[in-house]
């Protein structure tokens, strides 16, 4: 039986998979989701597939002031427009695991690469703070891409989904909840006012784009998911195709979820064994 504060910190591009990862494991557990600007999406989420949570403020989970007897998993949300910017990515993401490493056991951090943004997060953070970081891996050990690589079942398989159908908009649940935070996240669209139809109109036409594959990963808000993709294409004039069956899994969401969690058993066993972290200076 798991035992230990697993900490998710959590990319709206991936809190599907989060919520996916608490709804299927069975293990008495209590779920905790920290307070703070950037949850708007991921509650009715939670409410939606009826994962129990309850809300707590940053300042007690940080001062251990709450019940975290046996296994307890704390959810920290992350602003999505930080993809914007991948030093302004990793900085925040490196602020967050130094704010929060001693109040959980082992972080799990639901992020890819994200434009090579976090590719040495975790030799970071086993530098700087003794407790395990945790990223988004292949199965093959290297860290996954992007936020569909994840539900393809990773890197290689992506890149056959890329080649057979180039120059898409891959819409999963979670983007199509997000797309506006999406968009801001492309490089294409750097600096652009993604509220302004008629300039993001323009951009589409110029790269190309002109349709949306539906992705249905079985996550996520499915109750709005063909109503928000509907919302999206027909504000920028775009067809809709759907991704053929064999295409999803939750392979990935399965082997890392299970990996941070037997990362920190193997923690909490071995007696938080400290390592000599050298002058943040």
């Amino acid at each position: 039986m798991t035992e230990g504060r697993l900490g998710m910190v959590v990319c709206p591009m991936l809190e599907d998979e989060a919520i996916y990862n608490l709804k299927n494991d069975h293990e008495d557990k209590r779920i905790y989701l920290v307070k703070g600007a950037y949850n708007t999406t991921i509650i009715p989420k939670l409410k939606q597939h009826n994962v129990p949570y309850t809300m707590i403020d940053e300042h007690t989970v940080l001062n251990g002031d709450y019940d975290h007897d046996g296994y307890t998993v704390i959810i920290w949300t992350m602003f999505m427009g930080l993809h914007e910017d991948i030093d302004m990515l990793r900085m925040e993401v490196m602020n967050q695991i130094v704010k929060i490493h001693s109040a959980v056991d082992t972080i799990l951090l639901y992020y890819g690469r994200c434009g090579r943004g976090l590719d040495t997060i975790c030799d970071w953070a086993y530098e700087m703070v003794p407790t395990p970081v945790c990223i988004f891996r292949n199965k093959d050990g290297t860290i996954c891409d992007d936020c569909i690589c994840i539900p393809v079942g990773g890197t290689e398989r992506y890149l056959k989904l890329l080649r057979k159908y180039p120059g898409r908009f891959y819409f999963t649940p979670a983007m199509a909840s997000n797309f506006e935070g999406f968009l801001m996240s492309m490089e294409l669209f750097n600096g652009l006012d993604v509220k302004n139809d008629d300039i993001m109109k323009i951009i589409l036409d110029l790269a190309g784009y002109t349709t949306v594959m539906r992705v249905q990963t079985g996550n996520g808000d499915q109750e709005h998911f063909d109503e928000n993709i509907k919302r999206f294409t027909d504000k920028y004039n775009l067809e809709c195709t759907r991704l053929e069956d064999g295409w999803v899994t939750n392979d990935l969401a399965d082997l890392n979820y299970d990996n941070a969690k037997s990362t920190m058993t193997r923690w909490l066993n071995e007696g938080k064994k400290e390592r000599v972290i050298p002058n943040a200076e």
